[in-house]
């Protein structure tokens, strides 16, 4: 990166960050980074179905720091996500349970 026409308030040491776009994703759903779990190996986000968490595999395609494309899954539009899902199978089955 370089900087053209340096200004007085440009000083040596200074720091910035610095995004690049290097594709624009139009059309495709998208998954926080934050709900994407590791099951038995496999990527999976949580949907709630019929009252329980359900997991449901994915594959991820581009990503960025907060989002990441899902290009293969049983997912849908409106599907919503559980971002942070208890770590036991079983204590999700009863947490939904609980709620009712």
């Amino acid at each position: 990166i370089e900087i053209n026409d340096v200004d007085e308030n440009f000083k040596p040491g200074m720091r910035t960050s610095t995004n690049f776009t290097v594709e624009v994703l139009e059309d495709v759903l998208l998954s926080p980074n934050g709900a994407v779990r590791l099951k038995d190996n496999q990527r999976v986000v949580y949907i709630i179905k019929d009252n329980f968490l359900t997991p449901v595999n994915i594959t991820l395609g581009s990503s960025s720091e907060t989002m990441s494309a899902v290009i293969e899954g049983d997912l849908e539009a409106g599907d919503e996500l559980v971002l942070n899902p208890p770590s036991q199978d079983s204590a999700m089955d009863l947490l939904l349970q609980e709620e009712e």
